[in-house]
């Protein structure tokens, strides 16, 4: 009789292990399935903003000329006195620049882009240059010349087209401006040519060789 009693037992366990086996199963294929994620559209529209930082350089040719006065043109460039045309002096400008930048871009077609952007940006860009020596009637002279570009700007539009969803390939042009600087000084080689540069131009030595004769500097905003 205990026999059958634990047999029937065994048997009641095995029937709720099935049960409650079952019922879980039809409990999990009722639950709802996760659809596999959309992948993100990536999108170039829309308004943006950024900073500036790099370094800027060029071969820069300078050129100084006389005003239009009797005395200095009898002097120099092969007037009366036998002066010779001061000669051009060659320099490199190089300097750092950093700045910010906003503008906004549209999106069309799929993969084109238009867009416009303006910056502005200050810059450390600056160089000088000294001229070869030249005769300004019988003294021996010579120009240096120092130039800086203060800060420059764009306002520019862009077309563009999205070789890749991240990668756009892109040209542009614009108006630019920059302040840029500019100053010359005239220097007698010679105590002797001083002393000639002195009867006609009231050159004043700064020192008992080499004097300063002219210095003159201006300030302007180029465009382009």
């Amino acid at each position: 009789m205990k026999f059958l009693i634990n047999g029937m037992l065994a048997a009641v366990a095995v029937s709720l292990f099935s049960l409650g086996a079952g019922h879980d199963t039809a409990r999990a294929a009722d639950l709802p399935v996760k659809a596999p994620p959309v992948p993100a559209i990536y999108g170039w529209s829309g308004f943006y903003v950024g900073g500036t930082l790099g370094y800027g350089w060029r071969d820069n040719r300078a050129t100084t000329f006389a005003q239009a006065d009797p005395l200095v043109t009898a002097v120099t460039c092969g007037g009366t006195l036998g002066g010779t045309c001061a000669p051009p002096a060659s320099s490199g400008l190089s300097g750092g620049v950093f700045g910010f930048q906003a503008g906004y871009n549209w999106q069309f077609a799929s993969r084109w882009l238009l867009g416009v952007e303006t910056d502005i940006n200050f810059s450390s860009i600056s160089g000088s240059a000294t001229s070869a020596p030249y005769r300004i009637g019988l003294v021996t002279a010579q120009n240096t010349v120092d130039q800086s570009i203060d800060w420059f700007g764009t306002v520019r539009a862009r077309l563009g087209f999205l070789a890749t969803d991240r990668l756009l390939v892109y040209g542009t042009g614009g108006f630019a401006y920059a302040q840029v600087g500019e100053s010359s000084t005239l220097t007698a080689l010679t105590e002797q040519g001083a002393n000639g540069l002195g009867s006609a131009f009231g050159c004043q030595a700064i020192t008992n060789s080499a004097p300063t004769c002219f210095v003159g500097s201006s300030s302007r905003t180029a465009t382009g």
